[in-house]
């Protein structure tokens, strides 16, 4: 996407393209974040596994950087 971002009535409009492009670089952080959580389960899953063991409930974690809860 361009730095052209054009209101309805086809004017310029910076203002909502830095919005947009927040929002959106927000929305990808969160997905990285999701997909390290989720490989990090996996891989703690494995690990308990191969020493014999079961989880008998859910993993908690906090994220440090955004304090995101993954519950």
């Amino acid at each position: 996407m361009s730095n052209d971002f054009y209101n309805t009535e086809g004017y310029k409009d910076s203002t909502a393209y830095k919005a947009i492009m927040a929002i959106e670089e927000t929305k990808k952080r969160k997905m990285k974040e999701q997909a390290e959580h989720d490989k990090l389960v996996q891989h703690i899953k494995y690990i308990v596994e191969l020493a014999g063991f079961k989880l008998s409930s859910r993993v908690k974690l906090v994220h440090k950087e955004s304090r995101r809860r993954y519950e």
